[in-house]
């Protein structure tokens, strides 16, 4: 039997402990649903970028994760992607 799960992302933050990021089809690394930065992998894959490149590439994007997606703060920005258009 299947079930059904909710991700409490706005009533129940988990930024702080969040480990997840996305890769879009487009080719981008996200590193919250609900960032406006994008990092361009496809760029580095395409460029013919080593995996030791690519892989520092997305370490670096992980050290630059957002502490929370600051949703019902004065200062959210709402992303121009909904989450369809980038796999949430």
């Amino acid at each position: 039997q299947g079930g059904i799960g909710v991700i409490p992302s706005v009533s129940d933050a988990f930024c702080k402990v969040c480990n997840r990021i996305r890769l879009t089809a487009e080719g981008h690394l996200r590193t919250c649903l609900f960032s406006i930065q994008e990092h361009d992998v496809k760029a580095l894959l395409r460029g013919g970028a080593s995996d030791a490149e690519i892989r520092d590439f997305i370490v670096a994007a992980v050290w630059q994760k957002e502490e929370g997606h600051k949703i019902g703060q004065a200062d959210f920005v709402r992303p121009a992607k909904t989450m369809s258009q980038i796999g949430g």
